[in-house]
């Protein structure tokens, strides 16, 4: 006999014979089959934010993603958290894109927040953190997103993301504000001339991503005084210019999720502390936090 049960947000009951779940961030997505509750499957595509790349280019990540011999015939059911999902119009060119690889399964698409609430708090509630490649914050009833600001990106905001700090380390590295040291250690570990940075980074099809790309370059130097000030500031502006521009945040437990928060969660729980939360829930990606979500009936185990 199927099972089924309720999903709040969805508004609509569902079964779980066979259902592939995504998590797509700006840099990749996570794909997880699961089949009567099993998984089956798990493959990566290339980030599909539609603020990005188009309904085509969106199909043509897809299709030459899936391993081979997958069959696009099984899921029943498609439920997928991007980055760039929340406008209608987008939600909708989204879902006509997976729509074109998956004719016969049924297609949920909301936002990547939406998804890392209910990884992070399932039923709870919960104040939630995106510091990926780009960053965000929304507050979370156990049910649905009660608030959240509006995300500018990295040109104009996403503070605490990988974006924005990869943007501060590459511009005190091209404008020699960095100890030297720790400035010959960088141009060693990036090999790149002055002239190829500002091309990638202007003339790239995904600039915070390849701005992003350099933060791992911090986790090699987080006893550095400098790398160690880098990071603090740049989680201290997340608390001041992005979670206490919701409504009272502090009412709140707080979880983060996203590399950039698990990498370096001892500097964020240092800011997340002086910024009045006793403690904070971390993971690295929301996948499995949403296979337990849709495989018990809405909970997290």
């Amino acid at each position: 006999m199927e099972q089924l049960f309720f999903c709040p947000s969805f508004s609509i009951y569902f079964n779980m014979s066979n259902v592939l779940l995504a998590d797509s961030g700006s840099s990749k997505t996570d794909w997880v089959l699961v089949a009567e509750g099993v998984v089956v499957s798990r493959f990566q595509s290339a980030g599909l934010n539609p603020y990005f790349l188009s309904p085509d280019r969106i199909t043509e990540e897809i299709r030459k993603s899936l391993p081979g011999g997958f069959d696009t015939a099984i899921p029943d059911e498609v439920f997928f958290y991007g980055s760039g999902c929340t406008a209608p119009e987008r939600l909708g060119e989204v879902r006509g894109a997976i729509r074109a690889v998956f004719p016969y399964t049924e297609v949920w698409v909301d936002s990547d927040l939406l998804g890392a609430a209910r990884a992070l708090f399932g039923l709870e509630t919960g104040l939630v953190g995106i510091l990926g490649t780009g960053s965000n914050v929304c507050l979370y009833d156990g049910n649905q997103i009660t608030a959240g600001i509006r995300s500018l990106g990295f040109l104009f905001g996403d503070w605490g993301s990988g974006a924005v700090i990869g943007k501060e380390l590459v511009t005190c590295y091209l404008r020699k504000e960095m100890p030297e040291p720790l400035l010959m250690a960088f141009e060693k570990w990036h090999g790149q001339s002055f002239e190829q940075i500002l091309e990638r980074s202007y003339r790239n099809e995904r600039p915070s991503r390849y701005l992003a790309s350099f933060v791992p370059f911090l986790s090699q130097h987080k006893d550095d005084q400098w790398v160690s000030t880098l990071l603090k500031d740049s989680f201290d502006d997340f608390f001041r210019y992005m979670v206490y521009d919701l409504p009272q945040p502090k009412f709140y437990p707080f979880g983060a999720i996203g590399s950039v928060a698990f990498y370096f969660q001892d500097f964020l729980c240092e800011s997340a502390l002086k910024a009045g939360f006793d403690s904070i829930r971390v993971l690295a990606a929301p996948i499995d936090g949403l296979i337990s979500f849709h495989g018990n009936q809405g909970t997290i185990t």
